[in-house]
């Protein structure tokens, strides 16, 4: 599980510093992704932080080559993920993290689009719409092979834009939430029912 954006960007991801403005702390769509600790600093391998101001930078390099990527990220407002290989993580730790996560989520009403635990993986998406837009989604998931990854994109999303942007960082839960996504298009009551799917 090797998420990335396109190489023209990748010279604006920053990792460990985030750069990001303390107002996007108050979008509907922001979650506090480092929190709950479910992966600690020294676990990470990978870690993404756009701000705004970085966002328009990536755009704008992936404009010539990569146009609808470039459309999808200058309409965002944060992209941050987290990246853990299974050999660094405490598993255990991991999955309470999830669960102090979860429980946050569901009380900030956030509506799960998917909850699937099944064997050792354990996958949440979770979406945050407002007024009938889609105004943030947060993916946390721990893999059967022990990798763990937690995204947290704010902005404004459809189904259409997710499947792009999951192609274009490589994370296969994204791809699932815009296949689920684009069943639930006119969902406008944030209904925590609609479009879930649970397997135990």
């Amino acid at each position: 599980m090797k998420p990335r954006i396109a190489a023209a960007g990748l010279m604006f991801l920053i990792a460990g510093s985030s750069g990001l403005l303390a107002q996007i702390e108050e979008h509907p769509g922001y979650f506090p992704i480092d929190r709950f600790d479910i992966l600690s600093a020294d676990s990470i391998s990978l870690e993404i932080n756009l701000g705004s101001a970085l966002i328009g930078f990536v755009a704008a390099a992936l404009e010539v080559e990569e146009p609808e990527l470039a459309a999808l990220i200058h309409s965002l407002e944060s992209i941050r993920v987290r990246v853990a290989e299974a050999g660094d993580l405490d598993i255990e730790s991991v999955r309470s993290g999830l669960s102090a996560a979860t429980g946050w989520l569901d009380g900030n009403q956030w509506s799960p689009m998917l909850r699937l635990r099944e064997d050792e993986e354990e996958i949440y998406v979770y979406t945050k719409i407002t007024d009938g837009v889609m105004r943030g989604m947060v993916v946390l998931a721990v893999e059967s092979n022990g990798d763990a990854v937690l995204v947290n994109i704010v902005g404004s999303l459809d189904a259409a834009s997710l499947a792009y942007f999951a192609k274009a960082l490589e994370i296969p839960q994204l791809g699932l939430a815009a296949e689920l996504g684009s069943d639930d298009d006119g969902d406008e009551d944030g209904d925590e029912d609609d479009g879930e799917e649970n397997r135990r």
